[in-house]
């Protein structure tokens, strides 16, 4: 927050962020690699995105306690990627992992994501 001159911080997040987390399918360097140049002092190439991408959060509800708990795949689909963080404790909204889905399109990306999400959804 800026209050005039200063500077008042809530929250230090030293890590990279959750909304970044596309860049692992959808550019030729991830947010995770360049963090770890980043720390390391090595030099940081630019981040160019290599195909359109939509991510979706996976948040904990009923209708996806199944996909959670056994962390179901989309199958073997190059243009869809699930990533399950091992969470054991699920919580109502709590992150589980998220989806990440890429196309020749913005448009085709996110309607791959959401019938993919779908698809989770009727595990159970």
């Amino acid at each position: 927050f800026l209050v005039g001159e200063d500077i008042y911080v809530n929250e230090i997040a030293p890590r990279v962020h959750n909304v970044g987390h596309l860049t692992i399918e959808a550019s030729n360097v991830s947010q995770f690699e360049q963090h770890v140049r980043a720390v390391m002092g090595m030099p940081l190439p630019p981040v160019l995105t290599v195909a359109p991408a939509v991510m979706d959060n996976l948040l904990y509800e009923k209708s996806l306690a199944r996909a959670c708990q056994d962390e179901i795949d989309i199958g073997h689909r190059p243009d869809v990627t699930v990533h399950w963080y091992g969470k054991r404790s699920p919580r109502p909204l709590r992150k589980m992992g998220h989806l990440t889905a890429v196309s020749s399109t913005l448009e085709q990306a996110a309607e791959l994501a959401s019938t993919s999400l779908e698809q989770l959804h009727k595990q159970d």
